[in-house]
């Protein structure tokens, strides 16, 4: 086991370097590296986004984010990126046309 005290509601693992996962946490909006039984916030989703989905390679963690659905308003996807190069959108769509 590589590690445990992670939320309940997760989306996605990635198998990063030898030894080590990320974990998309849902319901704290936040990516978990687990790494040699120890957990450390890897990225944090800005306010009204979530992280469904997580890749990792080559040294780039890839987030996959869904907006927390609010009636009324469009629910929209978006893929971060973030390496050395720092932490940017690479795309964003939007369901329903909105």
């Amino acid at each position: 086991m590589l590690a445990t005290g992670i939320a309940r509601g997760n989306f996605g693992l990635a198998l990063g370097a030898p030894g080590s996962v990320y974990i998309a946490e849902w319901e704290k909006r936040r990516v978990v590296l687990a790494h040699r039984g120890r957990l450390r916030t890897a990225a944090r989703s800005a306010a009204g986004w979530a992280p469904s989905g997580v890749a990792w390679r080559a040294g780039v963690l890839y987030v996959l984010e869904a907006t927390i659905h609010q009636p009324g308003k469009p629910d929209r996807l978006r893929v971060r990126r973030i390496g050395q190069g720092g932490d940017r959108v690479l795309a964003t769509v939007a369901a329903g046309g909105g």
